[in-house]
């Protein structure tokens, strides 16, 4: 029966990824931002199903102003941080690539090391088997990505955008397909930055399992 180390390796692998990730990003606005943009896209949500009972046009106009809001925030809030670290982004210009190692690669680096010897060992049948699987998920989820939120990850979030400012535009009448449009694509957006991170990762394990049985052949030549 093949066993589950390979698997569970990848699972410990992720869980000190996320570790190392609240400690180095313990005062980070990424999750202020999000929230952020929950929060606001809930508050528009439960004021349109309140303009649905009252037929009150400003009570539409304020859920439409605060989907706006939801879409601005991402940009915006970037752009800050960015002012805000501008200091640091100056100095990075004289020596890019190394920070860029210093903040993309060197903790998966590590991680990936550390653990790189522990798949060494497992057979090559269960590295066989267990690529075989990751490979087949990360198709699965490429296409259910395609279905899903494919327009966004051509167009980003501007037909969103588009699409509520045009329905802000005409606040008098009843909501239309315009409108379903704005307020459906930020329910994407937030749905496409799991999927597109998940899938980085099904990348990154497919090529360190596929490292690993590299190792293996090579050292079975010698």
């Amino acid at each position: 029966m093949m066993s589950t180390k390979y698997l569970n390796i990848l699972k410990l692998i992720e869980i000190e990824e996320k570790r190392k990730r609240v400690k180095k990003e313990k005062h980070d606005s990424d999750v202020f931002i999000l929230l952020l943009c929950i929060v606001l896209v809930a508050i528009s949500v439960t004021l349109a199903f309140i303009y649905h009972i009252t037929k009150n046009d400003w009570i539409k106009l304020s859920s439409i102003v605060l989907l706006l809001l939801a879409y601005i925030t991402l940009p915006v809030m970037n752009a800050y941080k960015i002012y805000s670290h501008r200091a640091k982004i100056k100095r990075s210009f004289a020596l890019p690539f190394r920070d860029s190692v210093d903040l993309n690669i060197k903790s998966e680096f590590f991680i990936d090391g550390k653990y790189l010897p522990y798949l060494t060992k497992l057979k090559n049948e269960e590295l066989r088997l267990g690529i075989l699987e990751v490979k087949h998920e990360r198709t699965c989820l490429e296409k259910r990505m395609t279905l899903m939120i494919g327009p966004i990850d051509k167009f980003g979030i501007l037909p969103g955008v588009v699409a509520t400012i045009s329905t802000l535009i005409k606040i008098p009448g009843a909501y239309n397909w315009v409108t379903a449009i704005a307020y459906g694509y930020i329910g994407l957006t937030f749905i496409s930055i799991f999927f597109y991170q998940l899938i980085m990762r099904y990348d990154r394990m497919i090529a360190l399992t596929e490292l690993a049985l590299e190792i293996k052949s090579e050292a079975s030549k010698i």
